[in-house]
């Protein structure tokens, strides 16, 4: 298994994992929950085909209720998204979205990616900017 912090190299293979995440993000919110904590810290890549995902510490992770349901799924996305990878562009964390939108079914995408870039924006400037992650370094014993 690897962290999304180690996605790798290879371009396809790269969009491939991104757009499997974000339909595996649509379908937890579908089945009516939402992640307490989702960051790339906690999600890691079962490796095969097709794509498969551990999603780690599900401590806050709720059961959501109707009411505001939207919000807070657009919320969780906002968790995922305010993380600077190292090898990830906007243009990859827009493939996570567009797969989630199109996974969640007949609402509107446009209108979901605006707001969660707005609740993006909004929440990077609260908390000074996005939270830069270096690459992973080997350990020297």
């Amino acid at each position: 298994m690897r962290t999304l912090i180690a996605v790798g190299s290879d371009p396809a293979r790269k969009r491939t994992l991104l757009r499997a995440l974000g339909a595996e993000i649509a379908r937890l919110h579908r089945a009516g929950f939402v992640h307490g904590d989702l960051t790339p810290f906690n999600i890691f890549i079962v490796d095969g085909t097709p794509a498969r995902f551990v999603l780690l510490d599900h401590e806050r992770t709720r059961r959501s209720f109707p009411i505001g349901r939207h919000r807070r799924n657009l919320r969780n996305l906002v968790q995922l998204g305010r993380f600077s990878l190292p090898g990830l562009s906007r243009s990859d964390r827009l493939r996570v979205m567009q797969a989630y939108s199109a996974a969640m079914g007949p609402r509107d995408s446009r209108v979901t990616t605006r707001r969660v870039a707005e609740m993006l924006e909004a929440r990077l400037a609260r908390d000074g900017g996005a939270q830069i992650i270096a690459p992973l370094q080997p350990l020297k014993l």
